[in-house]
């Protein structure tokens, strides 16, 4: 039987340098010659995998600091036992140990010197990750020429299975070249409030070009992070150990699926959901285990509400076993706007604690509440701080998605964890956009809780174009359902799927999918297919929902008005 794994258990293998002037010729198995079989790996020829090779049967055989080094005939190094990485200094010079990142080299040799020209971190970082992603052995004749030819490649995980992408392309396509409204992603402009631009302006970043030399984060930054958010989760918070500050939310997720998944683990994970969660699930070795909301119809003649989707506590808690590592939760919830009740965290809150499992709670939207719906941290629950990482985003709270500032906060015993996959792949996020972040939540602290804080005014205004767009769907017959909170809103179909079953598209494109490049093509709207925020095999079950963004700002508004105006009574395609 699997041995449960302890809580905040990393994943992260160690980093494996060649020293230069050790041919493989003076090493030997078991050791290096002329050195002890100590626990080192300094002198020997290694090189890093294309996955994790940690501790595999621990306590069967050799104790946690065995190690075992092979000679470059074949040869690999395993580390048993071991489950943290002391960073090392990338090598800015000749003279520093070289890393053996691409294939058998990590560049062209200097002239004179016989050692490769340096790499720059951001590739060293970039190409560890396609390590990782691609499964490739660095080492092999074809490893370089498919880390380079990356864009003309597929993104695999182990096992050589394709992984589900965001979004669809061709939708991405007939979008990019087509005059629609946009009414599908979350493309806002923001507000005075926080214009990041002038911020960047007022800080005077530009031109002083600073590094951040804390992998944390920008200190500012971390510390009003540390500050705002631990009053709210009732929470001392160490900004240099409780907060890790990373490029958006989308970075967060990646960061701790890499560092706490493990081969074969398993991962629940409620649906729909934001569709990065699987893919990032699979490559980081793990199993994505999936249970759907249930949706309780609305009385006839009225709509329906995010709120109507529902756990099943029965189905929820079958869905747990021994090799659970991680819970994910999406509170408010995109696709559907649902904001998770206090009653539904404390059901998922027992189960974690009773299974000894991680929270990975995703709450980028919960500044975006509407109709007096409440906004509940999971990790403000008694007995989860200690096994939650709750993950926010600038670009969703300062509506400026494009600057991509994201944060993660959790208990030092489990960040130590996620701070080591973020050393060693970005190692920091660009000071400036967290300079100018740091100064609106140092602006928004002294209006917390008045009539003039943003996270109170950007709720009743986004409240106002989610009734707006409301509105004006149904007058030409969708049915949209009235989110709580998030940007996003769904609307149903199933109308036009009775009268309209034909639509151009592949067999096996659900239905959704179908509609939604109809809409785009012939009525200049756009938006996005439900469908894809489910599992495969749920796929033709959820295919008659589409996903609306409402966060939009007058003149997308008005152009979808337009275009809803000259749709209504003539549906037919």
């Amino acid at each position: 039987m699997r041995r449960a794994k302890p809580i905040g258990e990393s994943v992260f293998s160690s980093l494996r340098f060649q020293r230069p002037g050790n041919s493989p010729a003076d090493q030997k198995e078991g050791g290096v010659q002329g050195k002890s079989s100590a626990p080192s790996t300094r002198g020997a020829r290694v090189e890093p995998l294309g996955r994790c090779t940690c501790a595999e049967g621990r306590g069967s055989a050799g104790t946690a600091a065995e190690t075992r080094v092979r000679g470059a005939s074949g040869g690999r190094a395993r580390v048993i036992g071991f489950r943290e990485v002391t960073a090392r200094p990338f090598p800015y010079s000749t003279h520093s140990p070289r890393p053996a990142v691409l294939g058998r080299h990590a560049g062209s040799p200097s002239p004179g010197s016989g050692y490769p020209q340096p790499v720059a971190p951001w590739v060293f970082g970039s190409l560890f990750c396609l390590y990782r992603f691609l499964g490739l052995r660095p080492g092999s004749d074809v490893t370089e020429r498919k880390c380079l030819g990356i864009l003309g490649c597929r993104p695999v995980f182990k096992g050589h299975t394709e992984l589900r992408t965001a979004s669809d392309s061709s939708l991405e396509l007939s979008c990019i070249w087509a005059e629609v409204a946009h009414l599908g992603l979350g493309l806002f402009k923001g507000t005075d409030f926080c214009n990041l631009g002038n911020t960047f302006g007022v800080a005077g970043y530009w031109t002083e070009q600073r590094y951040c030399l804390l992998k944390q984060g920008y200190p500012p930054l971390t510390k009003i992070l540390a500050s705002f958010f631990g009053k709210l989760l009732g929470q001392e918070m160490d900004p240099l150990k409780n907060v890790l500050v990373t490029v958006g939310a989308y970075g967060a997720l990646f960061t701790a699926f890499q560092a706490l998944v493990d081969e074969g683990d398993e991962v629940i994970i409620i649906e729909p959901a934001f569709n990065c969660y699987e893919p990032m699930t699979m490559m980081a070795g793990g199993r994505p285990v999936f249970v759907s909301l249930r949706l309780s119809p609305a009385p006839k003649g009225q709509l329906g509400s995010s709120n109507d989707w529902q756990l099943d506590p029965t189905e929820l808690a079958s869905k747990f076993t021994p090799r659970t590592k991680i819970l994910v939760l999406n509170t408010p919830n995109n696709p559907l706007g649902k904001v998770f009740s206090k009653k539904e965290l404390e059901l998922v809150a027992a189960l974690c604690q009773q299974h000894d499992v991680l929270c990975f709670s995703d709450e980028v939207y919960q500044w975006l509440v509407y109709d007096g719906h409440q906004h509940i941290s999971i990790a403000s629950l008694p007995g989860m701080w200690e096994r939650t990482l709750t993950i926010g985003s600038a670009g969703k709270s300062f509506s400026a998605t494009g600057w991509k500032v994201g944060w993660v906060m959790g208990p030092d015993n489990i960040m130590k964890h996620l701070r080591t996959v973020h050393q060693n792949s970005i190692f920091h996020c660009p000071t400036q956009a967290q300079a100018a972040v740091a100064q609106c939540f140092e602006r928004e602290q002294q209006h917390f809780g008045q009539p003039s804080s943003y996270f109170l005014q950007l709720p009743q205004a986004m409240g106002l174009n989610r009734d707006h767009m409301i509105q004006s769907l149904q007058s030409v017959g969708l049915k949209p359902l009235i989110p709580q909170g998030s940007y996003f809103l769904i609307a149903d179909i199933s109308d036009f799927k009775s009268s309209m079953p034909d639509l151009p598209g592949a067999m096996d494109e659900p239905y959704d999918t179908r509609f939604a490049k109809w809409m785009i093509k012939n009525k200049g709207l756009s938006a996005i297919p439900v469908s894809t925020f489910y599992s495969q095999p749920h796929h033709k079950d959820f295919d008659h929902y589409i996903r609306f963004c409402f966060v939009k700002d007058k003149a997308t508004l008005q152009a979808m008005d337009k275009r809803l105006c000259s749709w209504k009574g003539e549906p037919q395609a």
